[in-house]
C-alpha cells in the first residue's frame, strides 16, 4: 500500500505544474505568474529553478518576479493596477520594502504614486535614498553584428573608452569626443 503524499509536496507540485503553465504562455501579463513564482519560491526554490530553465528565462528575471508576486500579495495591489506599473518596478519596490514591517495605505500609496510617475531607474534612485539625476540623459540602444561591432569598439578605443572586464568603460566619452572630430 502506497503512502498518500503529505499535503505541502502535493501543494508544491501544483504551485510547479501551475508556474510551469504561466511561464510557457507568452503573455505580457505577468501578474500570475508572478504570484505563482512567488509561491512556488517559498515552498520550493529549487523548483523555482528548473520552471525557469523549462521556460526559457533566466533565474534573475524568475527571482524579480517572485518578488514582485511578493510585493503584490503583501501589498494587496489590484492586478490593473500591477500590470500598468509593470514587474520591474514591482520588484524595485519589493527589494524596498523586503526588511520593513508591514506597509500603511499611506505608504503603499505614495510608493505606487511614485512608480506610475517615474521611470524604473527613477524609482530604484529615489527608494535607494539617492539624488536622481537633475538632468533627464537619453538612453541609445544599438544591435551590431560581431563584424560592425568590432570596428566599433575599435573607434570607442581610439577615441577614449578603456577595456573592463568583457566591456568598455568612457563609451560616452568616446562616443561624443568622435562626433567632435567629425563635426569639427
Amino acid at each position: 500500500m502506497a503512502k498518500p503524499t503529505p499535503k505541502f509536496l502535493r501543494r508544491s507540485i501544483e504551485y510547479k505544474q501551475l508556474a510551469q503553465e504561466l511561464a510557457a504562455a507568452s503573455s505580457k501579463n505577468f501578474y500570475d505568474l508572478a504570484r505563482s513564482l512567488n509561491d512556488l519560491h517559498a515552498i520550493s526554490p529549487t523548483a523555482l529553478v528548473e520552471v525557469c530553465k523549462q521556460s526559457g528565462r533566466s533565474s534573475r528575471h524568475a527571482y524579480y518576479l517572485s518578488a514582485a508576486g511578493e510585493f503584490i500579495r503583501k501589498s494587496g495591489i489590484s492586478k490593473v493596477a500591477a500590470e500598468r506599473l509593470g514587474w520591474s518596478k514591482l520588484a524595485a519596490m519589493a527589494r524596498h520594502v523586503a526588511d520593513r514591517p508591514a506597509l500603511t495605505d499611506k505608504e503603499l500609496q505614495s510608493l505606487i504614486a511614485l512608480a506610475q510617475q517615474a521611470t524604473v531607474y527613477n524609482v530604484q534612485t529615489a527608494l535607494a535614498e539617492k539624488k536622481p539625476p537633475a538632468r533627464r540623459d537619453r538612453a541609445v540602444l544599438l544591435h551590431f553584428p560581431p563584424d560592425q561591432y568590432e570596428l566599433i569598439e575599435a573607434a570607442l578605443l581610439a577615441h577614449g573608452a578603456t577595456r573592463r572586464g568583457k566591456g568598455l568603460v568612457g563609451k560616452e566619452a568616446a562616443l561624443l569626443a568622435m562626433a567632435k572630430s567629425i563635426a569639427s
